[in-house]
């Protein structure tokens, strides 16, 4: 790997764009020629190695996909952002002298117009050129859905286990009585022609590794177990730091359903009402934006929100935090309780498929059965008033192996 180029729909905005950005900046510091390409907005001070592409058509093209995408969800929006088609695709790409300079494509989150499902296939066609695709959800395995998930009766997750038989009769599109020749059967044929052997799928978690091998599309290729990492010079133990009583969430957007932020607030109201004096004690900190704000209404405890804190400002959350909160349904990876492990900071959340060598119950969190809220809120009073207290190194130490310079060692040899 001598020239590197990352490819990622977005450079800010969520966990796939900060894992793109932050693995361009690490391979950067280790001396490695890296550019980025995007076709999401950029700040004004994005570096002169990350550029965007072709800015106002990607937008028409995004808005075109969104609705073809409406009409194949017919009319379901709360489906719209879990379901990509891929029709559009900015073939500029292929064209761009930074594609041509790199002998290493590293593919991040490229969905929303910036490549194509025939754009993907071009570039997994060019044997001269080293393909790496980080998987962040398992779109590249499916016939068009991100997550394969749907919420039964209870609340609980019921995983879509069609994408290891080449999809159809998609739960996501609904079509009743269910086809399985759908818009999801199609898609998967096109992925089936890719030449995926051409690829090394990165997989962030064991669970992402053994999906992908599972996979008829991901089987065909190359995967090596590679999670995300924290940068050990924003989240660290800060000795002697005063902890606020304060219960942290963090989610772009907390009210995506996946995020389970109902879940949380069931649990806070059973925790409230278990021990008195608990909605007093604490407050409930909400760093995200949620497009639907009514999830918030009749909050059961004080509620602070903290819309886009900075990166060096979230770790002094997570470091000043009782704990961090997770009530996700599902999660590819867990980043934001990795970066409070990493600040000293225990967590909570639900025992979901997750990459389980840095979830220790005792240790350094508690962990309830999914998605049982009553226990989730058990789980929270014994955090937030142990009989031992937490050691922060000792809470920080089991995530030594998530470290920057720890994978990013790895991924150069890639």
């Amino acid at each position: 790997m001598k020239r590197l180029l990352i490819l990622s729909t977005f450079y800010s905005g969520g966990g796939a764009a900060l894992m793109a950005r932050s693995t361009l900046e690490a391979v950067r510091a280790r001396g490695i020629e890296a550019r980025m390409l995007v076709s999401g907005p950029l700040p004004d001070d994005a570096p002169p190695y990350v550029r965007r592409v072709s800015g106002a058509k990607w937008t028409v093209l995004r808005y075109l996909e969104k609705l073809q995408t409406l009409v194949s969800l017919r009319g379901r929006r709360e489906n719209l952002f879990r379901f990509s088609t891929a029709s559009k695709g900015l073939s500029e790409v292929l064209r761009d002298p930074w594609f041509e300079w790199a002998d290493t494509v590293h593919l991040h989150w490229v969905q929303q117009s910036l490549l194509s499902l025939s754009d993907l296939g071009k570039i997994l066609e060019r044997k001269d050129k080293k393909i790496l695709w980080t998987l962040h959800d398992l779109w590249p395995l499916t016939g068009g859905c991100h997550s394969p998930y749907t919420l039964g009766a209870e609340g609980e997750t019921v995983l879509c286990g069609r994408f290891r038989e080449r999809c159809g009769r998609c739960p996501v599109l609904r079509k009743v009585p269910q086809d399985p020749f759908d818009l999801s059967s199609r898609l998967f044929r096109e992925k089936m022609s890719w030449a995926v052997e051409n690829v090394t799928f990165l997989a962030i978690s064991r669970k992402m590794e053994a999906a992908i091998k599972q996979s008829p599309i991901g089987s065909k290729g190359k995967t090596i177990f590679l999670p995300n990492f924290f940068d050990p010079s924003l989240f660290f133990v800060q000795k002697d730091t005063p902890r606020e009583r304060r219960i942290l969430f963090v989610a772009a957007r907390p009210d995506d359903p996946v995020k389970g932020l109902d879940l949380a607030k069931e649990a806070l109201r059973k925790a409230s009402a278990r021990h008195p004096g608990f909605k007093d004690e604490f407050r409930f900190s909400l760093v995200g934006t949620p497009k639907d704000e009514t999830i918030l209404s009749d909050w059961p405890l004080p509620l602070e929100r903290i819309p886009r804190p900075s990166r060096a400002e979230l770790a002094n959350l997570y470091r000043t935090s009782t704990l961090t909160l997770s009530s996700s349904r599902m999660e590819t990876f867990g980043m934001t309780l990795l970066e409070s492990l990493a600040s000293g900071t225990p967590v909570v959340s639900f025992s979901i498929d997750k990459p389980s060598t840095f979830l220790r119950e005792g240790t350094n969190g508690s962990f309830a059965p999914p998605f049982d809220t009553g226990a989730l809120a058990e789980c929270i009073l014994r955090v937030c008033h142990p009989e031992v207290p937490f050691d922060p190194e000792t809470v920080a130490r089991t995530v030594e192996a998530f470290r920057e310079d720890t994978v990013m060692e790895r991924f150069i040899l890639l």
